[in-house]
């Protein structure tokens, strides 16, 4: 049976396995943890924050089949938010999210329905891949450590682009392409409260400012009670600003937040952070995932598509397609 790596545990890598396990001796190397990627949570005794995706929404019939189950059966629910744009510090648009055009989070974690991919799936946490080297045309998979992991017929990566050039072959056939893909960094500050929030919305999309995002975490379904707060830095200010030190980076975003909503920051009861180096796609690639045939490479990432939960299961889906043709 064909052996096959993929690098990243993520939606786009667990798509991918999941697709072909039946198919091929799948194994994951995850250099985290836990399975999501940027579909993350992050938790303590008392709060709980999704630091990564906030939401997900579903166009494409592909998807929509793919989220049905979880939905039947509790694992994905809708948010209701109560939404706002706010431009600058000042709300200029409110709505609330309805069932017309739903909004869905994972439950009770952002990255629990991520699970049900993982079933049955062999994955190594804790393992960074670092390079790969040819021998005998199998591709052997080395850590930072230069040890050897396994040899495999093929390697996949899910990670992002360019994460993927530093360890794929220069000759692999859509380097050049990788090259030209950019993808913005985001600060992520969360702050969990002694007291409830009278805040105007749930969710708000900020516009001319060093936020982008602000969402009352707690108002999500399955969340608990705990009064929490997540913030994301716009993606300028955070290519600009992310090798601040993070203490800086959590007061300022924390002194903007309190100026928007104008609450006193005294009833803080906890700060965390969490920096995205590579946050999103700026544009939309022609393809949905690429395969090199003759190197026994791919690569495929919501980066192939535009940052979007969606766009990780399209990809990932196009990547497993197009290679059970082949193997």
């Amino acid at each position: 049976m064909t052996r096959i790596a993929i690098i990243g545990a993520g939606l786009s890598g667990l798509t991918v396995a999941q697709k072909l396990k039946r198919h091929a001796e799948i194994t994951i190397f995850e250099k985290s943890t836990s399975i999501g990627g940027r579909i993350s949570a992050r938790t303590n005794s008392i709060f709980q924050f999704d630091h990564g995706a906030q939401f997900f929404i579903a166009k494409h019939n592909d998807f929509l089949s793919f989220l049905k189950p979880l939905i039947e059966c509790g694992i994905i629910k809708r948010w209701a938010a109560r939404f706002v744009e706010i431009n600058g510090r000042a709300i200029e648009y409110q709505s609330q999210w309805n069932e017309e055009f739903p909004h869905y989070v994972g439950v009770p974690f952002m990255n629990s329905f991520l699970k049900v991919l993982a079933s049955k799936i062999d994955i190594k946490f804790g393992q960074t891949v670092k390079f790969l080297q040819n021998k005998a045309g199998a591709w052997g998979v080395f850590d930072e450590e230069g040890d050897h992991l396994g040899s495999y017929d093929w390697v996949l990566s899910s990670i992002p682009a360019r994460q993927t050039m530093q360890i794929f072959p220069k000759d692999f056939e859509f380097l050049q392409i990788l090259k030209c893909i950019k993808m913005s960094a985001c600060c992520t500050v969360m702050l969990g409260f002694h007291e409830p929030l009278a805040l105007e919305f749930d969710a708000a999309l900020v516009k001319n400012n060093d936020i982008s995002w602000i969402s009352l975490n707690s108002s999500k379904p399955g969340r608990g009670s705990a009064p929490a707060v997540l913030i994301h830095s716009s993606n300028d200010w955070a290519d600009a600003n992310i090798k601040k030190d993070l203490k800086e980076i959590e007061d300022h975003l924390s002194k903007i937040f309190f100026e928007i909503v104008n609450l006193s920051s005294t009833d803080v009861r906890c700060v965390d952070s969490k920096l995205w180096r590579f946050a999103n796609a700026s544009k939309r690639m022609e393809e949905r995932a690429f395969i090199d045939q003759n190197r026994k490479l791919g690569a495929c990432g919501d980066w192939c598509i535009r940052g979007k939960v969606e766009a990780a299961f399209l990809s990932g889906q196009a990547l497993a397609t197009e290679l059970l043709d082949i193997i």
